[in-house]
């Protein structure tokens, strides 16, 4: 099994996509637009491997369009498909990843995780 060191996790902070609604103006009228509505911060530990190109085991095959792979060994957390990631960045300042795909295995859950310029 592959247990992660706490040496090799970091420290993120994210927000889970809850609804995505029909915006409203000021008079409360539908925009036609939709805007999402996200979970507050929450905080999770995780292991991120740098590159998906150096990572021989390909979860995900070779077609999704992703940066980095994330690891966690907590099997209850929450972080799912569309969590917004703030990994380098402050919780003041636009998240810097977003998690495309998810998988789970025995140990760990997988993220498929794709920088955010």
């Amino acid at each position: 099994s592959m247990r992660l060191l706490n040496r090799q996790k970091n420290k993120i902070y994210f927000k889970n996509l809850m609804a995505t609604q029909d915006a409203v103006n000021e008079d409360g009228l539908r925009t036609g637009e939709k805007e999402t509505v996200y979970s507050d911060f929450k905080v999770a530990y995780v292991s991120i491997s740098i590159a998906k190109s150096l990572d021989s085991f390909e979860p995900f095959g070779t077609s999704l369009n992703y940066d980095y792979t994330m690891y966690c060994d907590d099997m209850n957390c929450e972080i799912d498909e569309n969590t917004l990631i703030w990994l380098n960045n402050s919780v003041e300042e636009k998240h810097d990843l977003i998690v495309l795909r998810k998988a789970k295995s025995l140990n760990h859950i997988i993220y498929a995780v794709r920088r955010i310029d």
